[in-house]
């Protein structure tokens, strides 16, 4: 499908952040949109301003298109992470498209943009958004958002918020707050982190025992080559007697003139 993009009339209304509750008065007029829809029977333009708000505060205002316009990206100075995402640009296409209305392209879109996030929203989804699966598609490569790839993946998996654990429920947060829940481990884990530990004390006693025999081999070899040594010197030390006939007398052999 030839996305309708031309118009003569440019309109700057997408962007309108509000101080607490996320609203959109953009309304989907078209029923054929109804694939755009998330399970929760959320339209593209209240996703779209559920993830804008992410990065304006907490809440953002999606204003629904006159006749004749369309929603421009955004400016130089007002450019945020969650405006430069191909994500946000397709769900703002869906619901121009869902009015009724022309599209920009990703190119005008994100012209201002000083750098993009292709097929990824770069900020935490906000609780209760479901974010539809063919927000995730590659737009890049055709420079527009295609309402038909998008049709044939209406089905696919949403992405949703990352359950915050019960224990962090105290911890107080800020609703421009853009920090990931924090990680939280399985028994499992605690498992396998304590079967380690055990293994290492296991393998350090291992070695203790096997430094003890070698040095106790060191010393018992010490000792006995100390006690040869001493069993040389004393052998050395006796004093060379001769034989004596039965008279006490002494007698020398001297076999090489052989005389007895």
């Amino acid at each position: 499908m030839i996305p309708r993009i031309a118009s003569p009339v440019l309109f700057l209304a997408s962007l309108l952040p509000l101080a607490a509750t996320q609203e959109t008065d953009a309304t989907c007029v078209l029923a054929s949109s109804q694939w755009s829809f998330n399970s929760a029977n959320q339209s593209p333009c209240s996703v779209a301003s559920s993830l804008l708000g992410v990065c304006s505060g907490g809440s953002y205002d999606v204003k629904g298109l006159p006749e004749g316009s369309k929603y421009l990206g955004p400016s130089i100075d007002g450019a945020n992470q969650c405006q430069c995402s191909t994500v946000t640009y397709s769900l703002i296409s869906a619901c121009a498209l869902c009015q009724n209305r022309t599209i920009s392209s990703w190119t005008e879109w994100s012209g201002n943009c000083p750098s993009v996030f292709i097929s990824t929203y770069p900020s935490p989804i906000p609780q209760g958004t479901l974010v539809p699966g063919w927000a995730y598609l590659d737009v890049k490569t055709a420079g527009f958002f295609d309402e038909d790839d998008a049709k044939k993946n209406a089905n696919a998996t949403e992405s949703t918020a990352i359950p915050i654990p019960s224990s962090t429920s105290s911890v107080a947060t800020s609703t421009t707050s853009s920090a990931e829940p924090a990680q939280t481990s399985s028994p499992d884990d605690i498992t396998a982190e304590q079967a380690t530990r055990g293994e290492r004390r296991s393998d350090t006693i291992g070695s203790a025992v096997v430094g003890a025999l070698v040095g106790l081999i060191v010393i018992v070899g010490i000792i006995a080559g100390l006690y040869v040594r001493k069993q040389r010197r004393k052998k050395a030390a006796q004093p060379n007697n001769h034989p004596t006939d039965a008279d006490g007398s002494s007698v020398e052999k001297d076999s090489a003139m052989g005389v007895v």
